[in-house]
């Protein structure tokens, strides 16, 4: 039989601005853009003609179990499958041909627009499960039917962007392991599901533990230039510390909005007050000389949020920052927003949270001399937070997932207008934006065609194209750059600090950057040193 319970990942996406995101610009530089590379790619179907992928070689088609004959002879399309009576194609908007462009679009000659996927050289092999052109995919019943199809082809990276709502180990993400297990060369890049941002919520199959699991990231650049976010730091000042390090903040639902914030270098004091904690500012200030004109550091507790920075403004305070008293975990994340408190006396200062431990470290610092916060504007194009949809860990057997999160919000990629024949060549009607983590997996996928060309074309063995050292990698070894790849993401809360401590059950290893790994000699700040398929030890 077939399998009935498929939902697509990205389905309410809603497009609002022009995003792309790459994880490969070094090594485009060095001309690895997945030549010799195949990509499977299993989803509702392909517009083939789109410029993104048109070519006029043959394309090899077949269906079911049957083998695809002369595959390799188009440019982008290295074949052709169909299941459970699909015929060749995608709906109107489709999914497939979004996530197909992800992986590896390569806009053809005549083409009035630029789009390419992260390995714009590799080819796809396509596996079209959508009969009925819906939001179901019928695949075999057995996974390990539909990765057998494309290892028997050639294929070594599945990208799959679908799956169940089911949250437990099941027989899905148990035929991943088997599979992958059983053929090493072989690696499955699934999408962690849509049903952030609360933990817990990784969908099958991809809570499966030989594979990889993308989480999605925020898209911060835009066709407007990248984005500007408020950050929060604490400096000592004496020049034997120099600048403290980053924490994040979460402006308050009360006080000066985030936007309206301009502080810099001010100095920080302890309130004290009555209360049994002297610290917790829920009665008038005891210190009010020491601070009017600075700002206020307060821990949480007894009273309502918006009642100790009232009561910090009325002693002069230019802003409020309160501590959480708690560190954080997987359920509850640190700093959070502080709630309003319509009892309270209004608030017009700004107002912010930090976590126990950077509250920890500003009373420490204070101890050791003057304390001074800034709320600088940033200006970044890497991902700064986790996209809220998606799917946090852990799996309910409390492991690590997702392995690895990529940009999956407002992406920009290839659209289908559901016909073959229209020549799709203009950027208005071949390109559009969809979310979710369906769209950061197909990005991971092509960034596993380039560590498999570089390990095939021998560059990790002094940093240049050396084909005399060529390494066929494992699908463990690809796995293991694409981790030791990751970035943490700065507003991520799962560490103590709330800076995004990776790896972590929001965004596993962190934010994909393939520069960080891929070496390439004296252009390099690293060194790299690989072992594949060899014993840790003789016992």
């Amino acid at each position: 039989g077939a399998t009935s319970n498929v939902i697509l990942r990205n389905r309410y996406g809603v497009p609002t601005i022009l995003g792309s995101g790459t994880v490969a610009q070094t090594a485009w530089d060095k001309g690895i853009e997945g030549q010799g590379q195949v990509i499977a790619i299993a989803d509702t179907g392909l517009d083939y003609d789109n410029c993104a992928f048109s070519d006029d070689g043959e394309i090899s088609f077949c269906s079911e179990f049957d083998v695809c004959e002369n595959p390799g002879q188009h440019k982008k399309i290295f074949s052709y499958r169909t299941y459970a009576g699909a015929a060749p194609g995608d709906e109107e908007n489709g999914h497939g041909t979004h996530v197909s462009g992800s992986a590896a679009a390569s806009t053809s000659d005549g083409a009035s627009f630029s789009l390419s996927g992260t390995a714009p050289q590799a080819q796809i092999a396509f596996e079209d499960g959508s009969n009925e052109r819906d939001a179901i995919l019928r695949f075999p019943s057995s996974l390990i039917d539909l990765f057998a199809n494309s290892f028997n082809a050639g294929v070594r990276i599945h990208s799959d962007s679908w799956g169940s709502t089911a949250i437990e180990y099941d027989n899905a993400a148990m035929e991943v392991d088997t599979f992958m297990h059983d053929h090493p060369d072989f690696l499955v890049v699934t999408a962690a599901g849509n049903a952030g941002p609360d933990p817990q919520t990784v969908e099958s199959p991809s809570m499966h533990k030989n594979g990889l699991s993308v989480g999605a990231a925020e898209n911060v650049d835009s066709a407007y230039g990248p984005s500007s976010y408020r950050l929060a730091y604490l400096r000592v000042d004496t020049a034997a510390r120099g600048e403290g390090s980053l924490a994040s903040i979460e402006f308050a639902q009360f006080g000066a909005a985030r936007e309206s914030v301009a502080l810099e270098a001010e100095e920080v004091v302890l309130l004290e007050s009555a209360d049994s904690n002297t610290n917790w500012g829920c009665t008038e200030a005891t210190n009010p000389s020491e601070v009017q004109g600075k700002i206020a550091a307060i821990v949480r507790g007894e009273c309502s949020f918006q009642t100790k920075c009232a009561n910090a403004e009325a002693a002069g305070a230019i802003a409020c920052m309160v501590s959480d008293n708690v560190h954080p975990n997987i359920f509850f994340p640190s700093p959070f927003q502080m709630a309003s408190d319509p009892d309270a006396p209004a608030v017009t200062i700004p107002s912010v949270m930090i976590s126990k431990r950077s509250g920890d470290g500003v009373e420490t610092l204070l101890q050791l001399g003057t304390l001074a916060v800034s709320f600088p504007i940033v200006t970044t194009y890497d991902p700064t937070n986790v996209a809220s949809f998606s799917s946090r860990g852990p799996t309910v057997d409390m492991r690590l997932k997702p392995d690895i999160v990529a940009i999956g919000e407002v992406v920009l990629s290839a659209r289908s207008d559901g016909d073959l024949n229209s020549d799709q060549c203009s950027s208005l009607t071949a390109t559009t934006i969809m979310s979710g983590t369906s769209m950061s997996t197909p990005l991971v996928s092509g960034a596993c065609a380039l560590i498999r060309q570089y390990f095939e074309q021998g560059w990790w063995f002094d940093g240049s194209k050396n084909e005399g050292e060529a390494l066929t990698p494992s699908a463990s070894l690809v796995k293991a750059v694409v981790l030791h790849s990751g970035r943490k993401i700065l507003f991520a809360k799962d560490g103590d600090s709330g800076i995004g401590f990776a790896p972590d059950f929001q965004q596993g290893y962190g934010s994909l950057d393939l520069s960080q790994t891929l070496w390439f000699g004296d252009d390099s700040t690293f060194k790299l040193k690989v072992f594949d398929r060899e014993p840790i030890s003789d016992n």
